[in-house]
């Protein structure tokens, strides 16, 4: 490849070089916002052998990297990328035409291309059906089926609407036992055929017209019906059936003492832990020296022995239990037994108690009008408990005192301008007291806490 220095230090090649991409959308089929979308989103599907890469410069100047030769072989790889993506948006029947002119400055040939794109009508899915073999995942997709994302007759065809109720649908199932259901386990079909094709028909010249009419219907106003249902295998076999099984709730186990340096794993039924139990709610928690009150762990535990596997009520216990202050890491480890899954949850805490110092100094002068050179002093001092009576309640203490002090010197100006002094107590609980929570009808104080404080403060 020849090159020729031109304009300072860019670089530009001899030979006719691409110098600027631009998407066009006819209009008529889409609306503007559309275009706007598409435009933008095409543009980042230029084979690289067509792509000007602009660099910004002095936040005002733009200057072209490397530029690539231009060459007509290479425009059937972008036309071949933006009808996969047209494709996947919805847009089945589109058509793509390129066009370039050149344009000559000084010693260089700059190529402009412009690729035309008529998207077509999309295609909409006129009917959304599952078809699950286990008729118990069948009726937990038909119960949900109001709150599908797609719509008949108003939602596209494209991969982001599919990929969201697929998603939404693996949603659905983890929360009703599925444990190791996810997106691997489903498959989306859609079917564009006319079903006046599926007749029957001896007279040739019938049938001619029944096709041409079917091509003219889809090219005008195509549709699709989606189908949902389960992965299998060539032989008709699921790709993996313990996805459609039911698991259910096990027996909790809790490690509040958690060292922040230990394996999880290796910490599993361990003999050096001793065990505290709890028959009423399937908890076990396991203490070195009991510095945690079973309270705490039982309150904010969404999860119940015996109930299906509910991936919303586990999270939100993990969730709940690192929000309450006393512990900086919270992991878990889910063990199968059967259809039943043990749970095992590790706590890291923070240290129990600490306290902190903070000195503050400023100094403020005078202006044009005034004499006065005050100088400022204050020392802060924090006194933190995470884990006040075993129950991961949190105690601050702060007390501070400040002073200021006028440095103008004068007979009539005192030294000592201005002194304060506070002291404030907060108590922050891990829950609502119960019979808040019942007036106000608030579900297990859900991620809810108590703030209990005081300040005292004296100005002179």
């Amino acid at each position: 490849m020849v090159w020729l220095l031109s304009c300072g230090k860019q670089e530009y090649p001899s030979r006719p070089f691409v110098y600027e991409n631009k998407i066009s959308i006819a209009p008529g089929n889409i609306s503007k916002d559309e275009q706007k979308r598409l435009s933008l989103s095409l543009q980042n599907y230029w084979d690289d052998s067509l792509l000007t890469r602009k660099v910004q410069q002095f936040g005002f100047f733009y200057r072209l990297r490397n530029p690539p030769v231009f060459d007509t072989a290479n425009i059937p790889r972008t036309k071949a990328l933006m009808t996969g993506y047209l494709k996947s948006q919805g847009y089945f029947y589109s058509g793509l035409n390129a066009t370039y002119d050149t344009s000559v400055h000084k010693d260089q040939q700059r190529v402009h291309i412009t690729m035309h794109v008529n998207t077509g009508k999309p295609t909409i899915i006129d009917s959304l059906s599952y078809s699950f073999s286990d008729s118990l995942a069948q009726f937990y997709a038909m119960r949900g089926a109001k709150a599908s994302l797609i719509k008949p007759g108003v939602t596209r065809l494209s991969k982001d609407e599919v990929a969201a109720e697929l998603d939404r649908l693996v949603d659905t199932f983890r929360l009703r036992g599925y444990y190791k259901m996810n997106r691997e386990n489903l498959v989306s079909v859609a079917d564009t055929m006319d079903v006046a094709l599926l007749q029957q028909v001896i007279d040739p010249f019938e049938l001619a017209e029944i096709i041409n009419n079917a091509i003219k219907k889809r090219r005008e106003n195509p549709t699709a019906s989606l189908d949902i249902k389960e992965r299998r295998n060539a032989d008709s076999s699921l790709v993996d059936s313990s996805a459609f099984r039911q698991f259910y709730s096990g027996h909790i186990y809790y490690y509040p003492e958690t060292g922040p340096f230990e394996i999880f794993d290796s910490l599993i039924n361990n003999p050096e832990f001793k065990r505290i139990d709890s028959r009423d709610s399937g908890i076990t928690v396991y203490h070195r020296d009991n510095k945690f009150h079973f309270r705490p762990l039982r309150k904010h535990t969404y999860i119940r022995q015996g109930q299906q596997y509910n991936e919303r009520t586990f999270y939100k216990t993990i969730n709940n239990l690192s929000q309450i202050g006393a512990w900086r890491q919270v992991d878990a480890r889910t063990i199968e037994r059967g259809d039943t899954l043990d749970y095992h949850i590790f706590l890291v805490p923070y240290p129990k108690q600490n306290i902190t110092f903070d000195l503050e100094a400023s100094r403020n002068t005078g202006d044009a009008l005034g004499s006065n050179n005050l100088f400022g002093l204050s020392l802060n001092s924090t006194y933190r408990n995470r884990n006040l009576f075993r129950r991961a309640i949190q105690s601050s203490t702060s007390f501070r005192n400040g002073i200021e002090l006028n440095l103008g010197g004068g007979v009539s100006s005192s030294l000592l301008q201005t002194f304060q002094s506070s002291l404030s107590q907060t108590f922050i609980l891990p829950e609502v007291p119960v019979p808040v929570e019942n007036l106000f009808k608030l579900e297990r104080a859900d991620g809810l806490k108590t703030v209990i404080g005081a300040t005292g403060a004296y100005s002179e």
